[in-house]
């Protein structure tokens, strides 16, 4: 499956689930949004991505301590974002899902985590 279904497989999850990317080096491997979701520009898409990485990247330099990474999740005043690391190799590999509020946030992390696991079973 490649990255544009993965990331429609995603969205279709829950109503509320606006927007799912797949990033690996900066680069955008898969994107899905609802209509109601437009997403940024490319040159704040790239930042983005590369902030993307850089926060993955940080709380990855801490599983030692913490055990392993399954997703990060800020929340702002529009709506929350959930990043989780897909891959294990230096090649970092990332799903970022925007999902607007309100929502049961155990719920959006337990179908994500289900989904991707699912995705992984299969390849």
């Amino acid at each position: 499956m490649g990255g544009a279904e993965q990331c429609k497989e995603i969205v279709a999850l829950d109503d509320n689930i606006l927007l799912a990317a797949i990033i690996e080096n900066a680069n955008l491997i898969g994107l899905h949004f609802k209509k109601s979701m437009a997403p940024p520009n490319e040159q704040r898409f790239k930042v983005l991505r590369v902030q993307t990485e850089l926060m993955i990247s940080m709380a990855k330099n801490n599983e030692d301590y913490f055990g392993e990474l399954e997703y990060l999740m800020f929340h702002s005043k529009l709506l929350d974002m959930f990043l989780f690391p897909l891959s294990k190799s230096r090649k970092l590999r990332i799903l970022a899902v925007a999902v607007k509020q309100s929502y049961d946030h155990e719920d959006i992390a337990k179908k994500i985590l289900g989904s991707l696991n699912k995705i992984k079973t299969s390849q």
